[in-house]
């Protein structure tokens, strides 16, 4: 029965398929009439199979490493803005308008808490 053009195998569709063709390679006399079938086809079209795998295990660890280097990046570059922030309140005072310039809330300009009142309490 043949397998769907639409079907992406799953791992262990790909592992049966390779003890086939281990089967087959073990095969005296095997001579499909189809030479599409032949073991020299299915050979091939293994080591094809095999290199796409390779291919992709190589790019997906590149783009680890990829991520890995963004994550650093991203920290870095918020750790130093953070630094910066801090840089510019001392050197410029938590209530100058250079603190607002960088999306700081002036000291000046900071809610106060509200006192609670004591009344309802210890009744």
């Amino acid at each position: 029965m043949a397998h769907s053009n639409r079907q992406n195998p799953n791992p262990s569709m790909i592992a049966n398929a390779r003890a086939v063709l281990r089967g087959i390679e073990r095969l005296t006399d095997y001579a499909p009439p189809n030479p599409s079938f032949s073991l020299a086809a299915l050979q091939v079209l293994e080591r094809v199979l095999s290199e796409a795998e390779r291919r992709v295990e190589d790019l997906q660890h590149m783009l680890d490493l990829a991520r890995n280097g963004l994550v650093l990046a991203r920290r870095n570059f918020c750790n130093a803005i953070q630094s910066a922030k801090q840089q510019v309140v001392a050197q410029y005072g938590d209530d100058s308008m250079e603190v607002e310039a960088i999306g700081l809330t002036r000291r000046s300009e900071r809610k106060r808490g509200k006192r609670r009142s004591d009344e309802g309490v210890g009744a």
